[in-house]
């Protein structure tokens, strides 16, 4: 009987997975798996981050903010009197501000509904994303802070610095090898 009860258990737990797979696609199909929004840090935390001369920002999904020009299109009033009072705080124009993604809106949002079809996952508008440059001796931290303190923010923070450039080795001559890497290249050599 031991056979007849790891088959049963095998068959269960065959049937469970079945489950599973089936109540994610259909989760998938109707547009259930909702993506997270990006998380907000506390003034604390963007000071401890390495700063900067650039702040990103990410406008809340559902906002239409384009940028036309030089100037920010697409907010309600109430929005624009806000956005600029916190920039103007920090010495900031609102022609700082640049796209984070050089593609068209219509692109973007055509790339993001062909991967959401494929990925079955809600994903984030790279439209609403915007890098604001810095004048000398703004805080990144405390614009970040300031612009996270706006509704229609879905976060802000300083921008990430650049890695440093890759390092080059030019490779020793033989001769000039260590004897240890001597032999470890030797031995390769006979494998």
């Amino acid at each position: 009987m031991p056979s007849h009860r790891a088959a049963r258990a095998s068959i269960c737990a065959l049937a469970a997975l079945i489950l599973i797979g089936a109540a994610a696609e259909v989760n998938a199909q109707q547009g259930q798996d909702q993506r997270a929004a990006g998380r907000k840090m506390n003034l604390e935390q963007l000071r401890a981050l390495p700063q900067t001369n650039q702040v990103v920002v990410k406008f809340r999904e559902g906002e239409k903010v384009r940028l036309d020009g030089q100037r920010l299109s697409g907010m309600r009033s109430g929005q624009a009197s806000l956005l600029t009072n916190v920039l103007s705080q920090a010495g900031v124009s609102e022609a700082a501000m640049k796209p984070l993604h050089v593609a068209p809106p219509q692109e973007l949002e055509r790339e993001k509904d062909a991967a959401q079809r494929r990925s079955g996952r809600k994903l984030a508008d790279l439209s609403l994303y915007f890098v604001i440059d810095l004048p000398p001796g703004a805080s990144a931290a405390d614009l970040a802070n300031n612009l996270n303190s706006l509704g229609f923010v879905e976060f802000a923070r300083p921008a990430l610095r650049p890695a440093p450039p890759p390092v080059y080795v030019i490779p020793q001559a033989a001769d000039a090898l260590p004897e240890a890497t001597l032999a470890v290249v030797r031995a390769a050599r006979r494998i």
